[in-house]
């Protein structure tokens, strides 16, 4: 990730997403969603209707950026600062659809890990500026048994359920990094919002990869029995 700013506009900031290099603005409206948690490199779709969403997504526009950040209680309807988790997930949005007359659908991809801040504007949407987590990447031998490892647990829980196709294997196969991995892993495994947003916090790609190994494990388990 390179913190430095384009000489062209300083109110932009270049992010690594996976093998892609991004352009952001450092000042994002923020989405509060209700029990999903978006890891980068993912796609998720959102229905978006309230007052403050509705304006957030259309301050972005077409193929613009947000800020996704889970609340802690998905009761809120209007949530502040503190009702939310402490990082959320810059994402860029692919599309737009109308789903109903008070509310849109949102297919967006997730970008980079951000900690949330002190917003900026509420007011017509919440508004915050951007602070980036670098994802802590060391290359050496234990980070790569761990790739692997989750990556073999992933083929198991495949085979064991013959409605999953064998060409998820190939997939998971290729991912090309131990972060994006564990980020996959976690976007499509039964776990509760809290649980997401603690791997979501976490910057080091092994200690992700060793969680979703506990996980993967126990879901081997399940299967067999």
């Amino acid at each position: 990730m390179d913190g430095d700013h384009p000489e062209q506009d300083d109110l932009e900031t270049l992010l690594v997403a996976g093998q892609e290099r991004v352009e952001v603005p450092t000042e994002l409206g923020v989405l509060p969603v209700r029990d999903v948690v978006i890891f980068p490199g993912v796609t998720v779709p959102l229905a978006i209707g309230r007052e403050r969403s509705l304006a957030a997504l259309d301050a972005a526009g077409p193929e613009g950026f947000l800020i996704v950040a889970t609340q802690r209680d998905a009761g809120l309807d209007d949530p502040g600062l503190d009702d939310m988790y402490p990082v959320g997930c810059i994402v860029r949005i692919v599309r737009v659809i109308d789903a109903r007359q008070d509310g849109k659908q949102a297919i967006v991809v997730g970008v980079a890990r951000t900690r949330l801040q002190t917003p900026v504007a509420y007011e017509p949407a919440m508004r915050m500026n951007i602070d980036p987590i670098v994802e802590l990447d060391v290359d050496d031998a234990v980070r790569d048994a761990r790739w692997q490892r989750v990556i073999q647990l992933a083929h198991e829980v495949i085979d064991l359920h013959e409605d999953y196709p064998e060409e998820w294997k190939s997939f998971v196969q290729g991912i090309p990094t131990p972060g994006l991995l564990a980020d996959l892993v976690a976007s499509t495994l039964p776990l509760a919002p809290d649980e997401k947003a603690v791997l979501l916090a976490e910057a080091d790609p092994t200690r992700r990869l060793e969680r979703m190994a506990v996980h993967l494990e126990r879901e081997v388990t399940i299967a067999e029995t």
